[in-house]
């Protein structure tokens, strides 16, 4: 595969591969023989993709007869993924296909189905062994669902999710995998400092360039709670203590109203303080901005900030009569 970390060759005997592992792919090999649902997190640049592409030959290899799924975050991480994958099944007799989804099959009748997460339904009718999914936390959650359910049916029993992290279902795979859900789940994870792929000087750049909550997912791959990832060194910057109104200083109110049952929140803030925090649960419109127009006038008669859209709208009607 171009620098795959692999070499497949095929004498008389049986087809043999080698191996050339980074050393979190070998922890990951470890943890497969034990566990047969498999979650890499780790950060970009990591190899993980390529080392899953080589796991999945060996998988097809040592499994005759047998089908394989690949699913890719988007249809053009699976283009990449076929592009290096491909040449080595040439290699070794196996025929292929790329349309309507992409296919291959070794001499020994091992086949693997390959599509993005959109187009999961293309190969419903193929039931696997194993499916090895790439940027997982990619998928649309109706994929994860679907595939989620195929892991509990005609004896799938194998599964390898790769991925950068996110904010979303892939919280749940990460915490399973440490978990050890059921005996069966396992988790190895990587950031890109650690696999060694990137040089310790660029990974300083971005350290200095990026804002501080993407780097940390995408590089120190680490899992964010919905922080505003646009901010950079946000938790440092909204520090503060409560403090009742001062003469003379300015102070700002960020106000996002309730929708439903949702808490609704206003924070206070003199510069990137934070003095003052309130929220309300259920409460009527009306209350609502009676009782931001009243923090507000308090604090000097601090700014109020809001997004109008939803309940914002009429609350900011009712703001503008106060």
């Amino acid at each position: 595969m171009g620098s795959a970390p692999f070499e497949a060759e095929q004498a008389q005997g049986p087809v043999k591969l080698r191996f050339h592992l980074l050393p979190w792919q070998q922890k990951a090999r470890r943890v497969r023989a034990k566990r047969p649902l498999v979650v890499v997190n780790s950060g970009v640049y990591t190899g993980k993709t390529v080392w899953g592409a080589c796991e999945l030959l060996d998988d097809m290899l040592q499994h005759s007869g047998a089908t394989f799924w690949w699913v890719a975050g988007l249809k053009f991480q699976l283009d990449a993924m076929w592009e290096t994958f491909a040449p080595h099944v040439q290699m070794l007799g196996g025929r292929l296909k790329a349309h309507p989804y992409l296919f291959a099959q070794l001499p020994n009748g091992a086949r693997v189905f390959g599509v993005s997460a959109e187009n999961v339904d293309l190969i419903s009718a193929h039931h696997p062994v194993a499916i090895y999914g790439d940027e997982v936390a990619k998928w649309r959650e109706r994929a994860w669902h679907f595939v989620r359910v195929r892991l509990l049916n005609q004896g799938v029993g194998r599964a390898l999710f790769l991925s950068t992290p996110r904010p979303n279902f892939w919280r749940d795979l990460v915490r399973w995998g440490r978990q050890g859900r059921d005996g069966r789940w396992g988790l190895v994870e990587c950031a890109t400092p650690k696999a060694g792929l990137v040089a310790a000087d660029q990974i300083e750049a971005l350290r200095r360039d990026l804002p501080e909550e993407l780097f940390q997912q995408e590089i120190m791959a680490r899992i964010l709670e919905g922080a505003g990832m646009v901010f950079r060194k946000v938790r440092e910057a909204a520090t503060g203590a409560p403090e009742g109104p001062q003469p003379g200083r300015t102070y700002v109110i960020g106000y996002d109203p309730a929708k439903l049952r949702d808490f609704a929140v206003a924070v206070v803030r003199c510069d990137t303080r934070i003095v003052c925090m309130e929220r309300w649960a259920e409460m009527d419109y009306l209350v609502q901005a009676d009782r931001i127009a009243e923090l507000s006038k308090r604090y000097n008669e601090a700014v109020v900030h809001l997004d109008v859209g939803g309940p914002g709208q009429p609350i900011a009607e009712l703001l503008r009569n106060k």
